[in-house]
Formats: structure tokens, C-alpha cells, sequence
């Protein structure tokens, strides 16, 4: 299973996949991220290291197997043929089964948030990545020359779509998600994760459960 992009939905779901036997419509792979963005933070006060060490905090909370920092600034990212190709090469080394991105789309569903540049960047780059840079041979064909075979991704699962499709039950993981999400401590505090926890909330009353996450689900074929 692999992450393009840091994002606290990844969390909540990974800690789900980690804690628990999840029914996924395939058989999953060992969890990896690879943080995209959110991480080479520019600001003054809060340096790249002290992103990079938070995330590495968060990941070992969440009991991740790795961590990969492609190391593009905070704030600047495009889905631009380099970042393509740096996921696809994720994608053929690590060959997961299963990957989760965030919404290429800016969808204004809601009334307090309309989306940061960088998210909409990762979920074009991922999705690209997946059809068809990493399953064949004909885009970077110099990544065939490291050694590193086409990989075809399975599933693929979008953070933040209006038209989810499928969805699982947190509750028996949201306190393990949310002391990763806390790991974070120079971009969130105790009040971003009760507002997580409140939306898990939302979403679990949709579907019968305490908390719940929901994805738009694709099976590539």
C-alpha cells in the first residue's frame, strides 16, 4: 500500500489497515508513504528537518515500514513530468497493490476550506504515475535501465471526492491515528485533531458506525 501525499486522511485509514483486518477487495501489500508535500516546509520558524523528523514520529506511531521523502517544497508543487516519474519510480520499487492520493480536483463541497494547490498537484502527479508511467515500458524507459520493472497499481483510493464509494469502519483505530496526527506538533494541536475526529464522526454516521472513512475507489484494469 503506498501514500502520495501527507495528508491526516491517509493517517486515519492507514492506522485502520495496521490495527485491524481490513476487507479490502484485494490483499494489501506493507504500508509505505511517500510524502509528496508538507514536508521541505519553507518558513522561517519551521525548518524542512523539523517536518521531516515529525513525519518520521508520525510513521512509527502508525507502525509504517518506511517513510520516502521526494523532498519538492511546501507550497510549490506541480504536477510537472518530474514528479511523475519520481512516484513512478516509488511505485516500481516498492510495488504496492493499493494507493491513496488526494483529490486532483477542487471540488468547493464545503464552507470553510477550498483546497491547497499542493494536495490537487499530488493527486494529478499520483494519478498519472499509476496510468501509465509506472505499468509500462514506454514512459520512462530509463527507469527500465536501473532495473526497475513496470508495475501495474490495482486499486486506487481518492481522499476527498464527492461521490465516495466505498468505505471502512475507523473506530477501532482512531485514537492510534490521531496520536500520529498530534506527532505533528509545528502544524497541529489538540484542536485540528478533535475537529478530525469530529468529521470521522460525520462520515461513520453515513454508514452505521461510530467513525468512518470514505474513498472514491477505482480498479485499474
Amino acid at each position: 500500500m503506498l501514500f502520495a501525499d501527507n495528508n491526516i486522511t491517509s493517517k486515519f485509514f492507514l492506522s485502520l489497515f495496521i490495527t485491524s483486518n481490513v476487507d479490502l477487495p484485494i490483499d494489501p501489500v506493507e504500508p509505505i508513504i511517500v510524502a509528496l508535500i508538507g514536508i521541505m516546509f519553507n518558513s522561517q520558524i519551521f525548518g524542512a528537518e523539523i517536518r521531516r523528523n515529525e513525519q518520521i514520529d508520525a510513521g512509527k506511531i502508525l507502525g509504517l515500514k518506511d517513510v520516502v521523502f521526494l523532498n519538492y517544497p511546501d507550497g510549490y508543487l506541480e504536477p510537472t513530468l518530474d514528479v511523475r516519474k519520481d512516484i513512478s519510480k516509488q511505485i516500481r520499487i516498492h510495488k504496492p497493490q493499493i494507493l491513496i492520493t488526494t483529490n486532483p480536483n477542487r471540488t468547493l463541497t464545503g464552507e470553510n476550506y477550498i483546497g491547497h494547490p499542493d494536495h490537487f498537484a499530488a493527486g494529478e502527479a499520483a494519478l498519472s504515475a499509476v496510468y501509465p508511467s509506472a505499468r509500462d515500458h514506454l514512459t520512462f524507459p530509463e527507469l527500465d535501465q536501473e532495473g526497475l520493472e513496470p508495475h501495474k497499481v490495482r486499486e486506487v483510493l481518492i481522499i476527498g471526492h464527492d461521490d465516495p464509494n466505498i468505505w471502512f469502519d475507523i473506530t477501532d483505530s482512531i485514537d492510534t491515528a490521531e496520536k500520529g496526527l498530534l506527532a505533528h506538533k509545528s502544524q497541529l494541536g489538540q484542536e485540528a485533531a478533535d475537529r478530525t475526529r469530529e468529521r470521522k464522526s460525520e462520515i461513520g454516521k453515513l454508514y452505521g458506525v461510530k467513525y468512518a472513512e470514505h474513498f472514491k475507489g477505482f480498479v485499474i484494469r
